[in-house]
């Protein structure tokens, strides 16, 4: 008799790093989105799977956790009908007990199967001064609980499938201080995660530790929120860190401040593998909101990328300009898209000046917002141009990196049709 349950989502708590509207020049009049729930996780994943031997045997899929609820949109204003509630954060997938391509069932006993449950929507942000308020986040799937492409059966026994429900999970994970939560972030994901007097210094920039415990622990949420994007063994397999024996650092401080200038920035990535994000509210970036969970998504795309090389030698470096419709790399507002002019699908290939910066600004800036998305867009449909892009840089990863080969669909491309 054999056991085997994958694990249950966990909801971080991401009240803190989601904002009301506030009517002025530095932020949106309309309330933050809330954050996506997380799926819940595979009981067995391979390739090829054989499931050989007498007797019986349990599979349990992964429960799911839900989205956060939408925040209020700024009452400062009382005729502007943009200052509306945030949507809801949708819930995540139920965890599949078998994903795989081929499966052989030679079995002689009972193999049962219980799906995980799904999780709901967060609920919509209450409406400022006219403002409508934001939509219920949609609740998410409960998939058949095995995906297999091709199956063999023989002996005796039959699979026995339970499927999944749907359930509301908001427990965030226990935490006893951000130390403990620094090293089991370490040793889960295979990565240092440098707090307080642990940060490391860089060259070029002028670096400020974070010494406040409860900064801290936004940081490390907005941390475990990101590193959950990519998968466990992901930065593990970086060639740099083979090569040089470097495992990914990320430092976690204040402030980062340019040495030679007066510019601050709240994430920087080297290429000898480590990271700094620097503490900080949420803000736009142009027309979306940024935060820690894609700041942080945006750094770790840098490390994939530089990984590959940054040089001509990078294939993304010249196969990325063929999905931007002609516009250059230049910072300029040409082919960004513009919400407050209605989405152009044909002329949008950018969401951001920033991303148009080269060709690693334009993988990070706009995959790490489209994370952000809580529901399908004009931006996600089969054509449009970020959908095209995303999908191709994906392929790109997946020819690279064993570890993205395994990811069941990348958070970026949850709402690409």
């Amino acid at each position: 008799d054999n056991y085997l349950a994958a694990g249950n989502a966990y909801a971080p708590y991401a009240g803190a790093l989601a904002v009301s509207g506030s009517w002025n020049e530095n932020a949106h009049p309309y309330g933050m989105n809330g954050f996506g729930g997380l799926d819940g996780g595979i009981a067995l994943s391979a390739y090829t799977l054989t499931i050989t031997g007498a007797g019986n045997l349990t599979l349990v899929g992964g429960d799911a956790s839900s989205g956060t609820d939408g925040t209020k949109g700024a009452y400062e204003t009382d005729t502007d009908p943009a200052a509306r509630g945030g949507d809801g954060g949708y819930g995540g997938d139920g965890g599949r007990t078998i994903y795989a391509y081929a499966l052989t069932y030679d079995y002689e006993g009972d193999l049962t199967l219980y799906g995980g449950s799904a999780a709901t929507g967060g609920k919509g942000g209450q409406g400022g001064a006219s403002g409508l308020d934001g939509k219920h986040g949609t609740d998410g799937n409960t998939p058949d609980p095995v995906y297999v492409v091709t199956t063999t059966t023989s002996r005796k026994g039959s699979p026995v499938v339970h499927m999944g429900g749907l359930v509301t999970r908001k427990d965030p994970r226990p935490v006893s201080s951000a130390s403990a939560y620094a090293s089991a972030l370490a040793n889960h994901y295979k990565v240092n995660v440098r707090i307080g007097s642990n940060t490391t210094t860089l060259g070029g920039y002028t670096i400020t530790r974070q010494t406040d415990s409860g900064q801290q622990l936004l940081l490390l949420r907005g941390l475990d929120y990101a590193l959950a994007v990519f998968g466990r063994n992901t930065f593990a397999e970086l060639k740099a860190c083979h090569s040089s024996g470097n495992t990914v650092s990320f430092n976690l401080c204040d402030t980062i401040k340019r040495t030679l200038s007066s510019g601050t920035v709240y994430g920087v990535t080297s290429t000898g593998n480590a990271v700094w994000f620097a503490t900080f509210e949420p803000r736009k970036r142009d027309y979306m909101w940024s935060n820690y969970y894609n700041i942080m998504i945006h750094e770790m795309l840098h490390l994939l990328t530089f990984d590959m090389g940054s040089t001509s030698a990078n294939p993304l470096k010249s196969g990325l300009p063929a999905y931007n419709l002609g516009y250059t790399y230049t910072t300029n507002e040409k082919g960004v898209y513009d919400p407050s002019a209605g989405y152009v699908g044909s002329n949008s290939p950018f969401l951001t000046k920033y991303s148009k910066n080269d060709f690693n600004e334009d993988i990070s800036d706009n995959l790490s917002l489209l994370c952000m998305l809580v529901g399908p867009s004009d931006l996600t449909t089969a054509t449009a141009p970020l959908t095209l892009k995303a999908k191709y840089i994906t392929e790109t990863y997946e020819a690279y990196y064993r570890n993205v080969r395994i990811w069941r669909r990348p958070r970026w491309l949850r709402f690409a049709s």
